[in-house]
């Protein structure tokens, strides 16, 4: 499963890559930083699911999200919207609101979890 996980702390990109491993899932991931550099990415990469941080400076999960699902060309893509604050329902109905599909607040997240998640997405498909 190629996964693109958008987060720009590089320790939550490491312990998430670490808990994608520890699914026992066979995961292939891809980091970006930010939301402009996983639109570059996709440019020229395709993926079976994205996990990406809501907040970030420059260009929110939200905004990534949208600007994905419009350069997407119909192709649906399942989206793993994550948070590590400002987890309530009014977070979920904004990250579900952009084009999300499930919503996970970081603090909350662990292999089994993720692997639950990713194996819904790969039903969809």
């Amino acid at each position: 499963m190629r996964t693109l996980l958008v987060d720009d702390d590089r320790v939550d990109r490491q312990l998430i890559s670490a808990l994608l491993k520890n699914t026992g899932l066979p995961i292939d991931i891809t980091e970006a930083q930010n939301g402009f550099a996983a639109l570059d990415v996709i440019a020229s990469e395709t993926f079976d699911c994205l996990l990406v941080d809501q907040r970030m400076p420059g260009m929110a999960g939200t905004e990534f999200i949208r600007a994905f699902r419009d350069r997407s060309n119909g192709k649906r893509v399942p989206i793993l919207v994550l948070s590590g604050e400002n987890t309530n329902s009014l977070t979920a109905e904004e990250a579900m609101g952009a084009g999300g599909d499930f919503f996970m607040a970081k603090q909350d997240m662990t292999a089994g979890r993720l692997k639950a998640v990713l194996r819904c997405f790969s039903q969809e498909e």
